[in-house]
């Protein structure tokens, strides 16, 4: 008889936690997954609009761009067609409007950024610092067909965006896969110990069958069927022996066989013992000996005894 389930131990409490922590990750990841999806959209949305708004010309050619703030600022060239070809610093000045100004120095990017938003694919060609915001002239020389327009402008987070894709992949993965692991190794657990529970209930409330050992009184083998035996007319076949002219083993061959049928001279079967010398007559011919029985010997002759007075 099975003990109760309610009886059993862990409860069922374990399968509600359990249940509580998959069902919560599972929801917490998808809260997440929609919060970061949101925001990657947002990083590449804002990464366009800081692409769009940057001042750009067809090149070869020179334009007066407005510099609001002070700062350093990126030289991008652009075309329609990738990869686009590098622009060094001989083909291009930035200088000041003003009438005393010099050419800005222009400085080589430390990292290859380059972007495809849009209707727009750059890459950065050069930087440079402003000290005063205000209006500044730019020309472009000889450039490599590739490149068609160039795009001035302050230097542009390729990185945020891109970044926001993996917290969109591993930020809900890790969280809420974390709680709906947690909840299915609870729920496995409690399985298990429940199943191993029921199961020693089960043999507690059964009884235990007889140990291995003698067998009872009053018990004896099932006896055979009736009537069986070996089938009937069953023995050796009609004719059965050994050949003609020869007898059992150890008797000597007929006589009138083949020479072949016959051993060799000093032949004997395997394991007779090999022949040992002949016995010696017996009784033997000297014996017994001459004068049998011995004679008995002469007793000794007495010796007289002493006298008193010699």
């Amino acid at each position: 008889m099975t003990a109760p389930v309610e009886e059993l131990r862990p409860g069922k409490a374990g399968y509600w936690v359990g249940g509580v922590l998959v069902g919560l990750g599972l929801l917490v990841g998808a809260v997440l997954f929609g919060f970061a999806l949101s925001h990657s959209i947002g990083e590449f949305r804002e990464l366009g609009d800081d692409i769009d708004a940057m001042d750009r010309f067809t090149v070869p050619g020179e334009a007066v761009v407005t510099l609001d703030e002070p700062g350093e600022y990126v030289v991008y060239a652009e075309g329609p067609v990738t990869p686009i070809g590098r622009v060094g610093a001989a083909a291009v000045t930035v200088e000041s409007t003003e009438g005393d100004s010099t050419p800005l120095v222009l400085r080589s990017v430390g990292i290859d950024e380059t972007y495809n938003v849009g209707d727009h694919a750059g890459r950065a060609a050069l930087r440079f610092t402003v000290d005063e915001p205000g209006d500044y002239r730019v020309t472009v020389g000889t450039v490599p067909a590739s490149v068609t327009e160039v795009a001035i402008g302050p230097g542009i987070d390729v990185f945020g965006p891109v970044g926001s894709v993996f917290v969109v992949i591993f930020v809900p993965a890790g969280v809420g896969g974390s709680l709906a692991i947690a909840g299915a190794v609870v729920l496995i657990v409690t399985g298990v110990r429940r199943s191993g529970a029921r199961r020693r209930a089960r043999m507690a409330a059964s009884p235990l069958p007889p140990a291995w050992g003698a067998m009872p009184a009053g018990y004896a083998p099932p006896a055979a069927p009736p009537g069986y035996g070996p089938p009937p007319g069953y023995g050796p076949p009609p004719g059965y022996g050994p050949p003609p002219g020869y007898g059992p083993p150890g008797q000597p061959l007929p006589p009138g066989l083949p020479p072949s049928a016959y051993p060799p001279p000093g032949w004997a079967p395997v394991g007779t013992p090999p022949p040992g010398p002949a016995p010696t007559a017996w009784p033997p011919t000297a014996w017994p000996p001459t004068a049998w029985p011995p004679a008995a010997e002469a007793p000794a002759p007495p010796t007289d005894p002493p006298s008193e007075n010699g």
